[in-house]
């Protein structure tokens, strides 16, 4: 049986939450300058307090690899919401040893 624990303590040794954050902000402001007119169209009047970010889930991923699962994850992710509008998502890849490996951000 899996100890939820043993996660748990693994996200707080590798700071999982604060880099999960730092990177999320890094992105949006790559997003905001590199995608300025859908930035607009899903970001109306933007304003900063109006966005609420949520951490939906932290989860380990065994991706198709099987049997092998010589290429795995833990991945965090929380949810995007402007203007009580559920917008997006972004997660953040971790390799076991707590690099980060490679992240996502949608827009819906």
């Amino acid at each position: 049986m899996f100890e939820v624990g043993v996660l748990r303590e693994w996200m707080l040794t590798n700071d999982v939450e604060s880099k999960l954050y730092s990177a999320f902000w890094r992105s949006f402001e790559h997003y905001k300058v590199e995608e300025s007119a859908e930035f607009g169209e899903v970001f109306p009047n933007y304003d900063s307090t109006c966005l609420e970010l949520k951490i939906d889930s932290v989860s380990i991923k065994f991706s198709n690899n099987y049997p092998d699962f010589d290429y795995n994850h833990i991945v965090a992710a929380l949810n995007m919401e402007y203007s009580d509008n559920v917008v997006g998502y972004y997660k953040l890849f971790f390799n076991f040893d707590g690099t980060v490996d490679d992240d996502m951000f949608v827009i819906y």
